[in-house]
């Protein structure tokens, strides 16, 4: 059966470079690369008008949750039997989806040492937290999807999952205890990929030590990038 569905555009457009590589003198090999390169530069431009319009409609989500707009039987009609203060710190992790930045290896190891300095999670380290991870999911052009659930990500071992699992789509995660003795930490490793080996880190409790092998990871994901 023939398969009528077109090519991705990326492998067409990697056909297109191939062909002008192999016969750089035709005429048309110049003409291929041209047109590769005016298509790629389309593309990124459409990756960027969609990230800018689910910006603005994260904002307008924002700002109804906050003045209590949401019309009956609406995505966010639930949330309005919810205290203002809590409308108001859910609109501001609405917001947040929308940032940008970025996030260096010195941010990283500033978060590694915060974590490795704690008896349990606190305020300070979730803003580093949620910074780092709304950072990465914007890179992404992010969904509703994206936005976590209430709660510190350094308290609580849902939010804190929720995080990785976003942060590494692809990858995977492991929590638990080496042995039986109540006074051993929880060890934790975090995988971008499925063949990949991390090593195992262990903190004061299972948020923190989750947080910080998510750390890990990406510290030395920068590092083999060069």
């Amino acid at each position: 059966m023939t398969d009528l569905s077109p090519p991705h555009p990326d492998d067409v457009l990697a056909r297109a470079r191939e062909q002008a590589a192999a016969t750089p003198s035709e005429p048309a090999a110049q003409l291929l690369l041209e047109l590769s390169q005016v298509i790629t530069a389309l593309q990124a431009q459409q990756v960027e008008l969609r990230r800018e319009g689910f910006k603005e409609g994260i904002r307008g989500a924002a700002k109804v949750i906050r003045n209590r707009q949401a019309a009956e039987g609406s995505a966010l009609a639930g949330l309005m039997n919810r205290s203002q203060e809590d409308l108001d710190r859910f609109a501001q992790e609405v917001e947040r989806v929308a940032e940008g930045g970025a996030i260096t290896l010195a941010d990283l190891r500033k978060l590694r040492s915060k974590i490795n300095s704690l008896g349990e999670g606190d305020d300070e380290l979730d803003e580093g937290i949620r910074h780092l991870y709304y950072v990465i999911i914007h890179s992404r052009a992010p969904t509703a999807a994206d936005i976590p659930p209430p709660g510190s990500p350094s308290r609580s071992l849902d939010v804190a999952t929720f995080m990785v699992e976003r942060i590494m789509q692809d990858g995977w995660w492991t929590l638990g205890k080496s042995g039986m003795r109540v006074e051993e930490k929880p060890v934790s490793k975090v995988g971008m990929y499925a063949q990949h080996n991390p090593g195992s880190h262990s903190a004061a409790d299972g948020p923190l030590t989750l947080l910080l092998a998510l750390v890990m990871t990406l510290i030395d994901n920068i590092k083999r990038q060069g």
